[in-house]
C-alpha cells in the first residue's frame, strides 16, 4: 500500500511499539475502520513487527529503538553465519578476491583504531544528534540508562564526556527526561539561554520565547547560563519554572504539572481550575495568546478531561463546558460570554 499517509504511518508504529495515547489509538482505529485493506495492512505490518523489524527500523519512525536493535543483532547473526559459509566458496574459487576482502578489512581496522585514538585524544567525548518531525515523537536511551522522550518538531544533540562521566544535552523544542540517578555523573541540559542540571529525577523541558522546566519527580536546578550555579532556582516535585529569553530571572509556580505533560500524557485535565489559569496553561501547552473580552469568564471554575490534544478541538470543549465563545487568528485567542 504506497498511498498511506506520513502521519498514519506514525500512528502505526506508536502502536506497535506500545508508546500510542490513548487519542492516537482512537485515530489509527478510525483509520483502520475506513477500508478493509487498511486492517490488512495493519496485520501484516503487526506480524512483521513481532518476528523481525525489516525495514522498519531503517525508518525515522522507530519508537522502540532498544528492541528493534535486539532484533537488528539476531538477524545480523544470522547473516554473519551465511557470510562466513559464502566466503568459504569464494575463497576457494578466486584467492585474489579474498586477499583484496582482508586488505579492505585492514583499511577498516586502521581506520577504527585512528578514530579511537582521535576520539581519546579529545577527551574520549562524543556527540551524538537526534531529531523529530512534526508528525512524530522519539524515545532514546543515553548510555548511562537515562530516558529521553524527544516532541514534534524538536532535536537533541547529546555529548557524553566518557572521561569525567558528563552528560551534556543541548535541546531545541520540546522532550521529557527520565535520569539514572549517579552521584559521580553531572547530566545537564542547555536550552536557548537556561542550564537545567540534575543528579536523578524525571522532569519535562520546553523551549522557545520562555523556557518552561516541570518537575514530576526529584530535584533539579534552573539557571541562565551567565549565572553561576550557587544562584541556580531549586525545582521539586510538582514545581514549574519559566525563565523568558529577555529576562534572567526564574519565576517558579507550585500549582500542579500535570497538563504540561499533556503531550507525554496523551490527555488534558481540568478540576475546577479558574478559567484565568485555564488559559495560562493553554498559553503555554499551545503558544498561542490568550485574552478575555469579558474579565467575568476569568472567575468561572472548569472542570473537564479531554484526550482530544488538538487544539480546536480542545477548544471547543472548553467552549461548550463553559458556555462560552471564541474567536482565533494567527497571533490570538479571544474568549468571551455567549
Amino acid at each position: 500500500m504506497n498511498n498511506i499517509s506520513e502521519e498514519t504511518w506514525v500512528l502505526i508504529t506508536r502502536k506497535l511499539s506500545g508508546e500510542a495515547t490513548p487519542e492516537e489509538e482512537r485515530r489509527l482505529r478510525k483509520w483502520l475502520d475506513e477500508d478493509p485493506k487498511h486492517r490488512e495492512y495493519y496485520n501484516n505490518i503487526e506480524s512483521s513487527w513481532n518476528s523481525t523489524p525489516g525495514p522498519l527500523v531503517n525508518t525515522p519512525f522507530f519508537f522502540d529503538y532498544d528492541s528493534g536493535l535486539k532484533k537488528m543483532r539476531s538477524k545480523l547473526a544470522e547473516e554473519r553465519v551465511k557470510s562466513k559459509q559464502n566466503e568459504y566458496k569464494r575463497r576457494n574459487k578466486n584467492s585474489v578476491y579474498t586477499w583484496a576482502i582482508a586488505a579492505s578489512v585492514l583499511v577498516v581496522v586502521f581506520s577504527i583504531s585512528l578514530f579511537a585514538a582521535l576520539n581519546i585524544w579529545e577527551g574520549l567525548s562524543s556527540l551524538t544528534t537526534y531529531e523529530t518531525s512534526a508528525f512524530e515523537q522519539r524515545i532514546i536511551t543515553l548510555s548511562d540508562g537515562s530516558v529521553v522522550r524527544l516532541n514534534r518538531s524538536s532535536k537533541i544533540e547529546v555529548e557524553q564526556n566518557l572521561s569525567d562521566g558528563i552528560n551534556i544535552v543541548r535541546l531545541e523544542g520540546e522532550a521529557f527526561f527520565d535520569v539514572v540517578e549517579d552521584p559521580d555523573r553531572l547530566f545537564k541540559i542547555q536550552v536557548d539561554d537556561a542550564i537545567v542540571q540534575v543528579l536523578g529525577t524525571s522532569f519535562n523541558v520546553k523551549g522557545g520565547d520562555k523556557v518552561m522546566v516541570a518537575v514530576q519527580d526529584g530535584l533539579v536546578s534552573f539557571r541562565h547560563k551567565d549565572h553561576e550555579e550557587g544562584n541556580a532556582a531549586r525545582l521539586s516535585a510538582g514545581d514549574l519554572g519559566l525563565m523568558f529569553t529577555n529576562d534572567r530571572e526564574i519565576m517558579i509556580e507550585e500549582r500542579g504539572i500535570e497538563n504540561y505533560l499533556s503531550w507525554k500524557n496523551g490527555y488534558l485535565r481540568f478540576d475546577e481550575m479558574p478559567f484565568a489559569q485555564v488559559i495560562t496553561q493553554l498559553e503555554r501547552i499551545y503558544g498561542i495568546r490568550q485574552e478575555l473580552a469579558d474579565s467575568a469568564v476569568a472567575n468561572q471554575k472548569l472542570t473537564v478531561y479531554t484526550e482530544r490534544m488538538e487544539m480546536e478541538e480542545v477548544l471547543e470543549t472548553i467552549a461548550l463546558a463553559l458556555d462560552l465563545t471564541f474567536q482565533r487568528d494567527e497571533k490570538k485567542i479571544i474568549w468571551d460570554l455567549k
